[in-house]
C-alpha cells in the first residue's frame, strides 16, 4: 500500500468497499477451505459484495472459505439473528470480521451503508 491511507475501509473512489474488505480479508485471513470466518455484526453484508457476487460459473469468492458464518442482531436474512454479546460457539473461527455499521468515514460519505445505518464524522 502506497502513501498514507487515513481511514483504509473508506471510499476514496479508487475501489469499492467490497473490494477494499476482500483484500484486508485475504491478506490477514488467506482463502482456504479449512479456515472459518464469523461476521457477528453482518448487517446487509456491504462490505462481502465482492465475495458475494456470482461469476459466469455460478461460483462466488466466498466459496474459497470452508465456512462463513453470518449474525446480527436484526433480522436481515442470515444464518444467525442475536447479539453479539450473546454468540456462544463451540469451535474455533480463523478469523472474526467486526464492522460497527456506522463506521462510515465522513457525514458525506458515498459509502453505500449510508442510507440503511446513517454514519458519523471520524474528525
Amino acid at each position: 500500500m502506497s502513501g498514507y491511507v487515513k481511514y483504509p475501509l473508506s471510499y476514496n473512489g479508487s475501489k469499492k468497499l467490497g473490494e477494499f474488505f476482500r483484500e484486508i480479508l485475504t491478506f490477514h485471513v488467506p482463502p482456504s477451505k479449512n479456515r472459518a470466518i464469523l461476521d457477528p455484526t453482518c448487517g446487509k453484508r456491504y462490505m462481502w459484495a465482492d465475495f458475494l457476487r456470482r461469476e459466469p460459473d455460478g461460483t462466488r469468492k466466498l466459496d474459497c472459505y470452508g465456512k462463513v458464518v453470518f449474525s446480527d442482531i436484526v433480522d436481515y436474512g442470515q444464518e444467525i439473528v442475536s447479539d453479539i454479546r450473546n454468540l456462544r460457539f463451540r469451535r474455533r473461527f480463523d478469523g472474526i470480521v467486526y464492522d460497527p455499521p456506522y463506521f462510515s468515514g465522513c457525514k458525506r460519505s458515498s459509502d453505500p451503508r449510508w442510507a440503511d445505518y446513517g454514519g458519523y464524522s471520524q474528525t
